[in-house]
């Protein structure tokens, strides 16, 4: 019980860690490819719903330039194009053309004004042009005429750092978020006019603001619908007559696509990217807006709700899991996320990053893996049933020992501890009492230990080792005296010794020089531990000095081999 709530509570910390690490990283921006990736992969899946016949653009394009002349064209046959639409009968038409500045002929000017006031719905944009070496914008409107009855919408979008487009602004204005997006003024315009859709309120009063372009609202385009294009006429054709059926009842779109004069924006593609006219771009974004696929950012706290959440079922699943199994849950979680992600975008149109949460279970792979090579290394230093070092772990703390020793000058002392008459103990008692026995005989030695600077293990069986780095040989056979006395003081009973309670003998050996071999003090400690029990038990053998250097006990070690 205690072993489970424990490794539950590594795994929830484990897991804090992990958060921790993601979050930062997700608000530092480095986790912006993974979203960027999973989004533009969502797509594959493409739409459940589908407004193709109800978005046509049309197309100013090289058809059109050949037969009418370069562009921009003379205010009469813009004027010409915009009536053989209006004669198709569309639902509501947006041109996506500026018309800032008055021609040289105004009555070209006042037929296209005309044309454009008995357009139904009519949009026109509203464009931006940054103020000469200064940051400071301004907004460009159309003329006055051509703007009565017409509802105006920005043409502003919003790039990620890769520099492809994924969002756009649901509003934006100079000194306040005022215009809705053309797309959106497109399909939600109503009959009072332009200021139906501009918010006033979004205003600044801050004079220092007037001038500054202010943007709302990121809304994700939903990409699936590139799986069937927008359906597109050549302006040439329209003005023949032969797109009336085409565009009859539809929102019409009407911009710049020939190549050279309209810019072409990046949109994510499996694979890489492709290329859309600004035009296109706005017929898609008016798709999703009429199916009601337009993809909002999910609230920060949902995101973190989902790590949260991911993060401490794998705390709860470490608890009972381990190895194969536990890595296949993290991996299953992280799937679980990714759907999670895949069905807010597809059924609610909601954005919600899965970064945080994918990062922070590989973190937690990582963690949890560091975390078990680490136990596994030290179960290998460390004996299972006493808790302390075993012979390896031993070994390894006297290397480590030993240079701190040799850099301070000090020298080196062995016991080798020996349990008299365990077997008979076993015989007496049984295995699992012997095994007690010896772990409550570490604790002793730890006890009697303490105030020495000195490792403790069993190095097998009922065998024991303590090393002692200090500068006084008569210390050192003090402190081994005190340990037996400690020992013997317990009163573990054993009524196969010949005092009724449990003893130890012990074998000492010392060095001046702190770079003797741990096998040569070995050596030498363990033959003063048989004379211990050669001579009686329950005693502490002679100190046996080493002074053979490191060279010397290789060159014996050879040879004994």
């Amino acid at each position: 019980m205690i072993h489970n709530v424990l490794r539950l509570w590594q795994g929830i910390s484990r897991g804090i860690a992990a958060l921790l690490l993601s979050a930062g990283l997700f608000w530092a921006g480095a986790l912006d490819g993974i979203d960027r990736w999973v989004y533009d992969h969502a797509f594959l899946l493409g739409s459940s719903t589908d407004s193709t016949d109800q978005v046509v653009v049309v197309e100013i394009d090289e058809e059109s330039l050949r037969a009418e002349g370069r562009w921009p064209w003379a205010r009469d046959r813009q004027a010409a194009l915009l009536s053989a639409i209006a004669a198709a009968k569309p639902k509501k038409v947006a041109v996506d053309i500026l018309l800032t500045e008055p021609s040289p002929e105004p009555d070209a000017d006042i037929a296209l004004a005309k044309v454009l006031g008995g357009l139904p719905g009519t949009v026109l944009p509203v464009g931006f042009s940054y103020l000469r070496s200064s940051e400071q914008v301004i907004e460009l409107f159309p003329l006055p005429e051509f703007s009565v009855g017409a509802t105006f919408g920005h043409v502003l979008l919003s790039y990620d750092d890769d520099g492809m487009l994924r969002r756009y602004w649901a509003r934006g204005g100079v000194g306040g978020a005022v215009w809705p997006q053309i797309a959106q003024a497109l399909v939600e315009r109503d009959q009072r006019g332009r200021l139906a859709y501009a918010d006033l309120s979004l205003l600044t009063d801050d004079p220092s603001d007037m001038l500054e372009l202010q943007t709302q609202d990121a809304v994700g385009i939903h990409f699936g619908h590139l799986y069937r294009p927008t359906p597109s006429v050549s302006a040439v054709q329209v003005l023949r007559g032969d797109a009336n059926a085409l565009l009859a009842g539809r929102h019409v779109m009407v911009g710049v696509t020939a190549p050279g004069l309209a810019s072409l924006i990046a949109i994510p593609q499996v694979g890489g990217y492709s290329l859309l006219s600004g035009v296109h771009i706005n017929a898609l974004i008016a798709r999703n807006l009429l199916d009601g696929v337009s993809i909002h950012t999910a609230p920060t706290r949902m995101t973190l709700t989902l790590s949260v959440v991911a993060v401490l079922m794998l705390a709860l699943a470490g608890a009972h899991l381990q190895g194969r199994v536990l890595l296949l849950t993290h991996f299953a979680v992280a799937l679980l996320v990714v759907v999670v992600s895949l069905l807010l975008v597809f059924g609610a149109s909601l954005w919600l990053p899965p970064s945080i949460a994918l990062v922070g279970i590989l973190a937690n792979v990582v963690l949890n893996s560091v975390q078990v090579l680490d136990r596994a290394k030290r179960e290998a230093r460390t004996d299972a049933l006493t808790g302390l070092l075993n012979r390896r772990g031993l070994w390894e703390a006297y290397s480590s020992d030993q240079q701190r020793a040799r850099r301070m000058g000090l020298s080196v002392g062995l016991m080798i501890v020996d349990v008299d008459h365990f077997k008979l103990y076993n015989d007496c008692y049984g295995h699992q009492m012997g095994d007690a026995v010896l772990q409550k005989v570490a604790r002793l030695l730890q006890q009697g230990t303490r105030r020495d600077s000195s490792q403790v293990a069993r190095i097998g069986g009922e065998e024991f080792a303590v090393t002692v780095f200090s500068g006084d040989p008569d210390a050192f056979v003090a402190a081994a005296g005190r340990l037996r006395e400690h020992v013997s003081a317990a009163l573990i009973p054993h009524l196969d010794s010949p005092l009724a309670h449990l003893t130890i003998s012990v074998g000492t050996a010392w060095s001046e020089d702190a770079a003797v071999p741990l096998e040569a003090l070995y050596d030498a400690a363990d033959r003063g531990l048989y004379q211990a029990k050669r001579d009686g038990r329950n005693r502490v053998a002679d100190l046996q000095r080493v002074h053979i250097a490191v060279d010397q006990w290789s060159a014996v070690a050879g040879q004994s081999r």
